[in-house]
């Protein structure tokens, strides 16, 4: 089954996106801020925010001081700030297309912005839903596999032929399969006295071997 993001996993990607645009420099300032503000919040100091991050104090200091997040953002970041949590929302209840996204917002936001922002959430989850439609193809196409009944296996033990060609593709394609028949097919040809081989202990070994209950029980009598 296919799942959308919720709208915090959604609102926090798309963050991710929106503090991700502009030059290096732009990103680094924006990081550096992010990062001191959260660390002043759980109580360092100046100083220990500092050392923590590799910066000077007085770099620290200018970049938190009386300072909000805006003062970082450029006018595209600003605009998309606004929208996070309504499109996180819409997101959530199973819309995830850019196409759709922009219908949704109508003229709030531009269609490019809205795909630069939801870029790596839509990558992920469309690769999960790529994921699920192979999955669910591979059940689908295992459910159509022809099956083949008793008497299509014991003709072809008995007799060594089938009209079946299902029967002789899964011999040609399952070791597991031809192995079994073999040892089947030598039980015939040995009661039958079609081979030299006639020693029934070689026989009940391999019977053994193949880890199937039925020949094995047969084996062990």
């Amino acid at each position: 089954k296919y799942e959308y993001p919720d709208r915090d996993t959604a609102s926090s990607l798309i963050l991710q996106d929106i503090f991700n645009m502009g030059d290096v420099r732009h990103r680094e300032k924006l990081k550096i801020y992010r990062e001191s503000l959260n660390l002043k919040m759980q109580g360092m100091t100046i100083e220990q925010t500092a050392a923590h991050l590799g910066k000077k104090s007085r770099y620290i200091y200018k970049i938190i001081h009386n300072r909000r997040i805006g003062a970082y953002l450029n006018e595209q970041q600003k605009t998309a700030l606004k929208y996070v949590s309504e499109l996180a929302t819409i997101i959530s209840a199973g819309c995830i297309t850019r196409k759709i996204l922009a219908q949704k917002m109508g003229s709030k936001i531009s269609g490019a912005l809205i795909g630069r922002i939801t870029s790596s959430l839509r990558k992920r989850y469309q690769q999960k839903r790529k994921e699920v439609k192979e999955h669910n193809e591979s059940i689908e196409n295992r459910s159509k596999i022809q099956r083949v009944s008793q008497n299509q296996i014991r003709k072809y033990i008995l007799k060594g032929e089938s009209d079946n060609p299902k029967l002789a593709e899964l011999y040609k394609s399952s070791p597991q399969i031809k192995e079994l028949l073999s040892v089947c097919q030598n039980f015939r040809d040995m009661i039958n006295g079609n081979t030299y081989d006639k020693d029934i202990r070689k026989w009940i070994e391999k019977a053994k071997a193949t880890r199937n209950m039925a020949l094995t029980n047969f084996a062990y009598g």
